[in-house]
C-alpha cells in the first residue's frame, strides 16, 4: 500500500513494487489523478487497486484499510508517502495552512501507521516505510516551516513506532530524501535555482533510481535487524545550502 500514490514519488514506488511482482494499492484524495495513475499501472501489467482516501481523516483511513483487507486479505507493506507543503514566512504563515500541512504529513502518517499497524500486529509481521525529508533535520531558506516541523516529527515517529513494535514483528524505518523533480517540488526547485544563480548544483538532484533502491532495501525480509533507522538521500541539497548562506554573508559585507 502506497499513500499519495497517484503521482510523483508515490507513483514511482508503486510502479517499482508492481514490476517486482507485488499487488499494489495506491491511495490519493483526488479521483482524477488516481484514475490516471491506475490506468498507467494497469497498462504496465501491474495488478493495482486505486482507493480514494484522505490520510488526515480517521474515518476515511479506517474505511479504506478495511476495504483493502476485505478484498486482499492482508497488507504486507505500507509506504507513508502522502504529504503536502505550503510556503510562507513563519511570521505570516496562515494557521489554516499550518494545520493542513501538519495534518497531512504527521497526523496522516500516524493514522495510517496505527490503522494498518493493528492489522500487521495481528499477523505478527509487516513493514512500514515513512517518507520523511532532509528538511526534517534542520531549517531552510524556502519558508516552509510547517513542512520542516512535520518531517522532523515523522522521523521521531518512526523511531517511536520501531521501538514499540519491533518485538511484535513490525519493522518501521524512514527515507529522508532531498529534492526530487515532482509537481509539488518544482516551485521549490525553481526558487533554489534562482538563489544559487544557475551554479548547476541541481544536476545533483536525487534521482529516481536512488529513491527506489533505498525503499526496496528497507522492505527486504532479510533486513529484520534494521529498526527505527532513516536514510538521507541528499543530492545537491547540502552543498547548495552552504553556498546560499555564503552568498548572503558576502552580500552583508
Amino acid at each position: 500500500m502506497v499513500t499519495g500514490g497517484s503521482r510523483g514519488l508515490g507513483l514511482e514506488i508503486a510502479h517499482a513494487f508492481g514490476k517486482a511482482g507485488a499487488k499494489v494499492v495506491i491511495t490519493a484524495r483526488r479521483e482524477q489523478w488516481l484514475i490516471e495513475a491506475e490506468k498507467f499501472l494497469k497498462d504496465e501489467g501491474i495488478a493495482v487497486d486505486a482507493m480514494i482516501c484522505d490520510v488526515a481523516d480517521a474515518a476515511s483511513v479506517e474505511q479504506m484499510v478495511q476495504q483493502t483487507i476485505e478484498k486482499n486479505s492482508k497488507i504486507d507493506v505500507l509506504v507513508n508517502n502522502a504529504g503536502l507543503t505550503w510556503g510562507a514566512p513563519a511570521e505570516s504563515m496562515p494557521l489554516e495552512r499550518w494545520r493542513q500541512v501538519i495534518d497531512a504529513n504527521i497526523t496522516g502518517t500516524f493514522l495510517m501507521s496505527q490503522t494498518v499497524g493493528r492489522h500487521m500486529l495481528e499477523r505478527k509481521k509487516g513493514a512500514i516505510v515513512n517518507v520523511a525529508s532532509i528538511a526534517g533535520f534542520g531549517g531552510g531558506q524556502l519558508n516552509t516551516v510547517g513542512y520542516n516541523a512535520s518531517k522532523a516529527a515523522v522521523i521521531n515517529l518512526t523511531r517511536a513506532l520501531a521501538v514499540e513494535w519491533a518485538a511484535r514483528g513490525i519493522r518501521v524505518n524512514a527515507i529522508a530524501p532531498g529534492l526530487f523533480r515532482t509537481r509539488m517540488s518544482e516551485v521549490l526547485v525553481q526558487r533554489l535555482k534562482r538563489l544559487t544563480f544557475q551554479l548547476h548544483l541541481w544536476a545533483a538532484l536525487v534521482n529516481q533510481e536512488n529513491w527506489l533502491q533505498q525503499c526496496c532495501f528497507w522492505l527486504r525480509r532479510g533486513q529484520v535487524i534494521l529498526q527505527g533507522r532513516w536514510w538521507r538521500l541528499m543530492g545537491g541539497g547540502r552543498h547548495s545550502r552552504r553556498l546560499i548562506l555564503q552568498f548572503r554573508a558576502d552580500q552583508r559585507k
